[in-house]
């Protein structure tokens, strides 16, 4: 499993039991906002990334992700809009 240096995220930290316990992470970019919600919560969708954090192109920001060595699914997944049309949209999930 790949590991991610998540330091330069890292706001507030302390030591305890012989291990850091990492008490406030702070992203400073989308990127860095979408792994810390992966990581934290395992799944996204376009809609909670703008709702939660005002980022439209989440897709770019997996994109990335996965350039940068992370490993993250999307399922798509169908529905029916009011009007009676078939459409869908992504779930991403990360895996390591």
């Amino acid at each position: 499993m790949k590991q991610y240096n998540i330091f330069g995220l890292v706001d507030e930290m302390e030591y305890i039991d012989n291990e850091f316990k990492i008490k406030k992470m702070i992203p400073k970019t989308q990127k860095e906002e979408v792994l810390l919600h992966l990581i934290t919560y395992r799944t996204i969708t376009s809609f909670e990334a703008i709702k939660m954090y005002n980022i439209t192109r989440l897709a770019d920001k997996v994109y990335q992700l996965r350039k940068e060595g992370c490993k993250i699914e999307s399922t798509l997944k169908k529905f029916t809009n009011k009007y009676g049309n078939t459409s869908s949209y992504s779930i991403y999930k990360f895996v390591g």
